[in-house]
């Protein structure tokens, strides 16, 4: 998703890429990257990388899509890019990671959200383009001047970039996705379609948003669950073929996103005192094949 945002914002502004791998910096650098989109059209762009840490003076926006596991790492490693006063944006899954920021900035530095887009690595310079769609930014503090120059920046190089007045709103409508997608396809390592045709995991993904409607609710944020469950069918058949991306990250033996997903829910419950028995299972389940995949990698070895 950096690779993606990076490209196309490099059409107008000054853009750089932070990347811990040196080999895939010396490929962004010396090929830039190339986008691959669903109709099997390709585009290149001329981007400019750096590992991760560089010093980059003048800095005026910071976009995390690193994942949420590592963001505090992330952030102190480039701790030297917030120190003129640089906004941070994080466009990553889950809740919580503002608050991991906040470590790091203000919290009239912090802009938060949520983007449809979807891509794929599919080489050191090279990405798959699988989904499009909107994205929309907010602030948690009312600083809305700020994220609308934001999105100002964002729409000169795309179309459907939207300002969010309500951020904290839209965080929670794509948790509900992550909540049920994400850990649903993850433990079963089926395809998004399967989640809504197979009638037990559609119960389960009824039983997962019915704990964290009440959450939402305690958080000040009111939801239908038939609206909620109609929008999570339609991703299941816009996107039916496809996996979720923390099956990828199970299969790639990474650590998953599960803590600040259902996690989330889970952390809401008992702050608010609302019992959340199906999202801690879930939990528990992702944590299980995580730890069950990495002793079978090991007595393999």
């Amino acid at each position: 998703m950096g690779c993606l945002f990076g490209s196309f914002l490099s059409e107008k502004h000054d853009v750089i890429l932070l990347e811990q791998n040196a080999e895939r910096v010396e490929a962004l650098n010396k090929n830039g990257v190339t986008v691959e989109e669903a109709d099997g059209t390709r585009q290149h762009y001329p981007v400019h990388a750096l590992m991760s840490g560089t010093p980059v003076p003048g800095v005026e926006l910071v976009i995390v899509f690193v994942k949420a596991t590592v963001t505090e790492a992330a952030l102190a490693a480039n701790r030297t890019l917030l120190e003129g006063g640089a906004d941070v944006l994080t466009l990553q899954n889950g809740l919580g990671n503002d608050e991991v920021i906040e470590k790091f900035v203000g919290k009239e530095h912090i802009f938060v959200g949520t983007t449809r887009h979807n891509c794929v690595v599919t080489g050191s310079d090279s990405i798959f383009h699988s989904g499009n769609g909107v994205t929309k930014i907010g602030s948690l503090c009312g600083n809305d001047k700020r994220a609308k120059e934001i999105v100002a920046a964002f729409a000169k190089c795309r179309d459907e970039m939207v300002f969010c007045e309500n951020a904290r709103r839209l965080l929670w409508e794509k948790l509900f996705i992550n909540m049920t997608l994400n850990s649903l396809s993850s433990v079963l390592e089926c395809r998004l379609y399967e989640i809504y045709a197979n009638p037990h995991t559609w119960t389960l993904a009824g039983r997962i948003v019915d704990e964290a409607i009440a959450v939402a609710a305690a958080d000040g944020e009111i939801f239908e669950k038939k609206l909620v469950l109609d929008s999570v069918q339609k991703l299941c058949e816009d996107a039916k073929n496809g996996f979720a991306s923390m099956v990828q990250d199970r299969r790639a033996g990474r650590k998953t996103e599960i803590d600040f997903i259902n996690g989330a829910v889970v952390k809401g419950g008992r702050k608010y005192g609302i019992p959340t028995p199906v999202n801690e299972t879930v939990v528990e389940f992702v944590h299980a094949f995580e730890e069950s995949d990495r002793v079978r990698d090991k007595l393999f070895e």
